[in-house]
């Protein structure tokens, strides 16, 4: 049946293509992709007789996908590894193409499922990209159509089943950058941005190439609606793009200034904060505490590597000056059986970022926070090992606060708009314990 079809594949109009005959998938690309194991150092084989179809989602033309092909079907989308670029004179966005799986093999990179040729990946078996003269064996490709199948989904709903998104066209409304006004990458580097929307307090990062056409473009500003391939790296959802000009629509370059006022801080007896309890990509919003922008587009948000939580901000690559500060509710100091504070903090690429720890006793959430009465607390041990790498994580010890009353902490970052100013990482504040 699939022999019957014109394989043409020199043929950028698609001229004498024939539509691939109905009933050739024999599966469909979610149960192929339920064959794998997940695992990203092994590799699953296909029998005989396997053939998915589905319409193609990706275009590498403007230069942001390298090497990839993304195809759905109604089930569910999958990335195909081939070894030709580039690939949109062969295999162009919107057309159907169907994929004869024998001798081919499923692997996966950060749990991203991919198909490919039996291949090593750093001495472990992988999923390799198919030659491009054995090309023509494995994919055969019929009608073409602008209808492309997009499906609506929200920044919360990619995060909360993302098995239901990866590999699949989505088109996500009211979403802006997070980033301020930067450009999509740094040119000649694959670069991630952030966005985030209303029905959530995640950031979703956005892959893109520093090679692409629109690498030193600016992000377009305000809300909008971004349609995007959902992929996933480490359980974490990331989109990638085909271009700006196809994938960004309504956005209304609106810049909203932040909002400095915060919430009245709680009293607490003790405090004993960990950032585990967290989606990595949250920002910090806990009962009590507050999380002020001063200036730029990002709050402190939370981290993770290893199963390990903990509060971050960076102005790297950022293209903004930021100042944050994340304050603790009121420690009472005074009732306090242990008056200690302790916390851990790593310096991360910073030549220029500040870090500094202050204190109030008047601070009520009212107003911006540099409008109330602060006390620097000095000769704290701070990490400071990470000017050119990640530094060293690193307890302050215990801190004396009997001196100081009832007052409320807060740690504040500030970074200017340099390429070489970095971050800093907060964990296990501790109070009372």
């Amino acid at each position: 049946m699939i022999g019957c079809v014109d394989t043409n594949y020199n043929d950028p109009k698609n001229e004498g293509i024939s539509p691939i005959p109905e009933g050739t998938a024999t599966i469909s690309i979610a149960e192929l992709k339920a064959l794998h194991s997940g695992r990203d150092n092994d590799t699953t084989s296909i029998s005989e007789n396997t053939i998915i179809v589905g319409q193609i989602i990706s275009n590498d033309q403007p230069g942001n996908i390298y090497k990839e092909l993304y195809i759905q079907d109604n089930t569910g989308g999958i990335l195909i590894r081939l070894d030709i670029a580039p690939i949109y004179p062969q295999f162009s966005l919107g057309q159907e193409v169907a994929i004869i799986c024998d001798d081919l093999v499923l692997g996966s990179y950060g749990g991203n499922v991919q198909l490919g040729i039996p291949s090593l990946y750093n001495g472990t078996p992988a999923a390799g990209r198919i030659p491009g003269p054995l090309v023509d064996q494995y994919l055969i490709v019929g009608d073409t159509t602008s209808n492309i199948t997009t499906i609506d989904a929200t920044v919360n709903d990619l995060f909360t089943n993302p098995t239901d998104y990866i590999g699949r066209r989505v088109r996500i409304k009211n979403i802006r950058s997070a980033d301020g006004n930067v450009s999509f990458a740094v040119k000649d580097q694959t670069t991630n941005r952030n966005f985030m929307d209303n029905s959530s307090s995640q950031r979703i990062i956005m892959r893109n190439s520093g090679y692409s056409d629109f690498a030193e473009e600016l992000i377009p500003q305000g809300d909008g609606t971004i349609t995007a391939i959902v992929s996933v790296f480490n359980n974490s959802p990331q989109l990638y793009i085909n271009s700006p000009a196809q994938d960004f629509t309504d956005f209304d370059g609106t810049i909203t200034p932040p909002n400095q006022e915060g919430v009245p801080p709680t009293t607490e007896q003790s405090i004993d904060e960990n950032f585990d309890s967290f989606n990595k990509y949250d920002d910090i919003i806990i009962e009590g505490w507050n999380n002020i922008i001063e200036e730029g587009s990002s709050k402190w948000f939370v981290n993770e590597f290893s199963n390990n939580g903990y509060a971050n901000l960076s102005v790297f690559r950022s293209g903004e000056r930021r100042k944050v500060w994340l304050i603790t509710p009121i420690l009472d100091v005074e009732n306090a059986a242990n008056k200690t504070l302790s916390f851990d903090t790593r310096e991360e690429f910073s030549t220029g970022a500040s870090f500094k720890v202050m204190v109030s006793s008047n601070y009520d959430g009212s107003k911006a926070p540099s409008e109330f009465t602060w006390t620097e607390l000095t000769g704290l041990t701070i990490s400071n090992d990470g000017q050119n790498g990640y530094g060293t994580w690193t307890s302050t010890g215990d801190i004396d606060m009997s001196s100081y009353g009832n007052v409320v902490v807060a740690f504040v970052f500030d970074g200017e708009e340099n390429i070489k100013d970095g971050g800093y990482s907060i964990d296990n504040i501790r109070f009372n314990q």
